[in-house]
C-alpha cells in the first residue's frame, strides 16, 4: 500500500521541493547585481591589526622596559640566594658527620627559600604583567572607541577574527598613531 500523500497527481514531497527551489532561485535572482549588505545598508567597518600596534606602541615598549629591569632584580636576588646554597653545600665536605646533618637542615631551608622566592618573583612578574598589558588594552580600547565615533564606523574587529580582509578596510595606522599622541603627550604632562 503507498502511503504517499498527493495533491493533483503530484506527490507533496515533489511539491515542496519545487517551492524550496523556486523561493531560491528568486531570492538569488534578485540579489544578484546588489553589492554585500555593508553597502547596502551603509555599515563602515574596519579592523585593527594588534600585533601591529604591540610592535610599533610606544606605551609597550616603555613596559617591557619596565618588565626587563623588574625581572633583572629579581634574576639578581635570585643568584644572591643560590650563591649561598652553593657556598652551603661546598662547605658539607669539610665537616664532620654530625656537622653534616646541621648543614643539610639548613641546607634544605636555603631549597625552600629558593622555591618561595621563584614563587613569588614570577607571580609579581605576572601580576605587574597583566597590570600593564591590562592599561594597554584599555587605552586601546578607548582610542578605537573614539577614532569609530569620530569616522562614523559601525563596526571595528581585530584582525585575527577575520578570515578574510581587505587592507582598504585597515584602521591601524590612525589608531596607533592616535595611540602614540596620546601617550607622548602623557610623557610631556608628568
Amino acid at each position: 500500500m503507498n502511503m504517499q500523500l498527493e495533491i493533483g497527481g503530484k506527490s507533496i514531497f515533489r511539491i515542496v521541493v519545487w517551492l524550496f527551489l523556486m523561493s531560491t532561485f528568486f531570492a538569488a535572482a534578485s540579489s544578484c547585481g546588489r553589492k554585500p549588505r555593508q553597502a547596502v545598508t551603509g555599515d563602515k567597518v574596519g579592523f585593527v591589526d594588534l600585533a601591529a600596534i604591540f610592535e610599533e606602541y610606544s606605551k609597550v615598549e616603555k613596559y617591557d622596559k619596565q618588565i626587563e629591569e623588574l625581572s633583572k632584580v629579581k634574576k639578581d636576588e635570585r643568584t644572591g640566594i643560590t650563591e649561598e646554597i652553593r657556598k652551603t653545600q661546598d662547605s658539607l665536605a669539610l665537616l664532620s658527620e654530625s656537622a653534616k646533618q646541621d648543614k643539610e637542615k639548613e641546607l634544605e631551608k636555603q631549597f625552600g627559600k629558593l622555591e618561595e622566592f621563584d614563587n613569588a618573583a614570577r607571580e609579581e612578574l605576572t601580576k605587574r604583567r597583566n597590570e600593564l598589558l591590562k592599561e594597554v588594552f584599555d587605552d586601546i580600547e578607548k582610542v578605537v572607541q573614539d577614532y569609530a565615533d569620530e569616522n562614523k564606523y559601525d563596526m571595528i574587529f581585530t584582525s585575527r577574527s577575520l578570515i578574510f580582509r581587505k587592507e582598504q578596510y585597515d584602521v591601524t595606522p590612525p589608531v596607533l598613531r592616535e595611540l602614540n599622541r596620546r601617550h607622548e603627550h602623557q610623557v610631556a604632562a608628568a
